[in-house]
Order: structure tokens, then sequence, then C-alpha cells
């Protein structure tokens, strides 16, 4: 992720804001033909989906995020008014010997972080979450990529003074069809820090197991690192959640586990310190890549996270997305006007409605509870208006 990015995103939200025709219920808006932005709300959710040859992440606009392929939960569905993500990302400032938690994505905020605003961008290839303070401005990004991994990347921009910072991210992956861990799915669990820091987890799903690498990237001067698989390690106590892990407050964990099976549930936990200089950047990238072969888990350990090829391919599959759906649009002759509606803004919603045909028509394994043969076919039929050789 790069500085420029972020801020470009920032300043289009503000000028957004001071026109607000492109504005959609539940304080959401176009931010250009292809994006929406959400602020938070008191109530609703939006999701958006990121898919490749049957991965399908969903990122949320309430910070929640989940991942399934076909049957098999990567990370674990999210259901309204539960507290059950199992990928959080922090931030955290400094405040005299202690830290103050800023959840990035929303989700899990602490009651006691102090932000200015916050809000989600969904765009055609990726989300943005931004969480802005006094301080700094917080990003992640999170999207599947041409390959079929799974990117996470977490920045911060300093407005000010040095000052030191960390960025944490947690991850609880299922990989498994279970909707909800017990104590006899935990057992066959198993997860372990490899010698260049890199993570191997792996669950045991019906057949096989199901294994999951977790490479990263840092880029900034970093001041100390804790890494750990031990779900206890994070919280720092036993019953704790994300919401109030002491490790989010204190700015360390309570021990790093380099290997673990049954005495603990299986994560991949980091909390990198940064000095961030003024007016300065710091990152941190991840590449996720599934696999049911050990082997081939073992060789993906050395697999680079590559942030900055990453970026350029980025910007291709935003272009590229913007080509499939641009031939078709809705022009309002005549007389007619609104002031709810014009041509701009419904255009920029039957695009958002042709993303979501082609999503259910030409998706891979998708295995959505509420989507029957029936609704497959009926997408198809729209979906031939402008991809007819894929449907």
């Amino acid at each position: 992720m790069r500085k420029e990015e972020i801020l470009n995103l920032v300043q289009s939200v503000k000028n957004m804001k001071k026109d607000k025709s492109n504005s959609l219920p539940n304080n959401s808006y176009f931010l250009d033909f292809d994006s929406v932005v959400c602020f938070s709300n008191s109530y609703g959710d939006s999701r958006y989906p990121y898919d490749n040859d049957g991965l399908v992440l969903f990122a949320h606009s309430n910070g929640y995020i989940d991942c399934v392929e076909a049957t098999v939960n990567v990370f674990r569905p999210v259901y309204g008014g539960l507290d059950n993500n199992s990928l959080s990302l922090f931030a955290g400032e400094q405040d005299g010997g202690n830290y103050t938690p800023i959840s990035i994505t929303g989700a899990e905020a602490s009651l006691s972080e102090d932000i200015i605003e916050r809000y989600t961008v969904f765009t055609p290839a990726c989300a943005y979450y931004i969480t802005e303070t006094q301080k700094a401005i917080f990003s992640a990004r999170v999207y599947v990529d041409d390959y079929k991994d799974i990117r996470v990347s977490l920045s911060a921009i300093n407005k000010g003074e040095t000052r030191n910072i960390y960025l944490s991210a947690y991850m609880e992956p299922t990989l498994s069809d279970k909707l909800f861990d017990g104590i006899y799915f935990r057992m066959p669990r198993f997860a372990e820090i490899c010698e260049n820091g890199n993570y191997i987890l792996s669950a045991e799903q019906d057949g096989g197991r199901v294994y999951m690498n977790v490479n990263r990237e840092v880029s900034g001067k970093v001041l100390k690192k804790y890494s750990s698989v031990a779900k206890n390690s994070f919280m720092c106590r036993r019953g704790a959640t994300a919401h109030n892990a002491l490790s989010l407050k204190t700015g360390e964990f309570l021990h790093e586990v380099k290997r673990l099976n049954t005495v603990d549930w299986t994560v991949a936990a980091d909390m990198i310190h940064f000095e961030l200089p003024q007016d300065g950047f710091v990152s941190l990238d991840y590449i996720l890549c599934l696999s049911a072969d050990e082997e081939i888990a073992r060789r993906n350990v050395n697999k680079p996270v590559n942030s900055k090829i990453a970026d350029t391919e980025l910007d291709k599959a935003q272009l590229s997305e913007k080509q499939i759906y641009s031939k078709t649009k809705i022009e309002f002759l005549g007389d007619w006007k609104s002031e709810k509606i014009n041509s701009n803004i419904f255009n920029s919603f039957l695009r958002s409605v042709q993303k979501q045909a082609s999503f259910c028509a030409l998706g891979k394994n998708y295995a959505g509870m509420h989507l029957g043969i029936r609704d497959v076919f009926q997408q198809l039929e729209s979906a031939l208006i402008w991809q007819p050789k894929e449907c």
C-alpha cells in the first residue's frame, strides 16, 4: 500500500462531502462512478465480494471480514450482532506508558478510542478501511489477487511530529466447513511460526486438512515486534475478546508462542511497533495462501509478499473491472427531471447491480445459502448483455 494512494483516497472523500449530490441511503455515497463510501451508522450493514476461482472474501462496511471457498469457511461467516470476527486489524497510539487502541476497520472498537472519522470504501477490485485520529491516518486494504491469494495491508500516515505507534493483525482462521469451533475441532489444529517469521496454520477438514500460510512484509523503522500462534498471548487473559484484549492497551503480548496444537486456540497474531517520523508512512503487508497439501504449505513459507508488484497489479485490476461494465449505460432524455435521482447516480447504481449479477451468475462454487439454480439462471440471463462469452 502506498502513501499517495491513501492520501488521494482521503482527499476524494473530503471533496465528495462538499457535494452530496451522489448520496445514497444509510449514510453512504457514490465516491465516483465505480466506488462507494460508507460512513459509520447505528444500524444496517453493506458487504462487497472480492473473489477469484471460487475463493470469496466479503468485506463488510461495519468492519467485519469473512471468507469462504465452496463449503470451507476460511474466516467464519459474520452474523449480525455476534462477536465472531476472526480477522481483526488494529493500531495503537502511545499515551504515556500505555497505548490507545484503535480499530482500523471499526469492528471490535474500544470505547476508549478517540477518532475524528471512520469510513469504508468499496472499489471494484479492493476494499479500504480508513480511520483518522488527531495524530494519524490509519488504513487497511483487503482483496483477493489474481493468484488466488488473500491480500491484507495496514498502514499509518503521521499528521505531525515524530511519534511511536503500533500496527497489529489478529487472524483466527476456521479452515473448516464447521460454522463454529468446539473442543473437538480444536484438538487437531496446529500452528507454528517458521524461522523467517512467517506462519503456517492448519485444521482438519472432512477428507483431509486445510493449510494457511501467513507471510508478512514490514516497511518502516521497527522498534520491536511481538508474534504468537496462541490466542491467549494476544488476549493476555482468559475469556477476553479483541474488544478488550489487554495487549492492545499495554502494547505487548503476554508471551510469544511459536508452536501450538491442543492447549489454546491457534491464531496468527502480530504487533509491530514503529517510529513514525514527521509526515511519515509505515506499512505492514500480508499475503495469505491456502492449500490442501503440507508440502505446498512448506514451500509457501518462503513465498515473497512483493507489495510493490501487488500494488501495480491491483491498479491494472481496477482498470480491467471498469472495462467489463462500461458499455452498458442508461440516459434520461427530454424534460425528465428529478431532485432525487439523475443519470449519473442511476448508472453508478446500475454498475453495482451488474457487479452483483456477474458475481452470482459466474462465481465458481459460490455457496451462498439463499442462491438456488433458478437464481443463477436469472443472473446468467442478465449478464448475457455485457459478458456473453463468459455466460
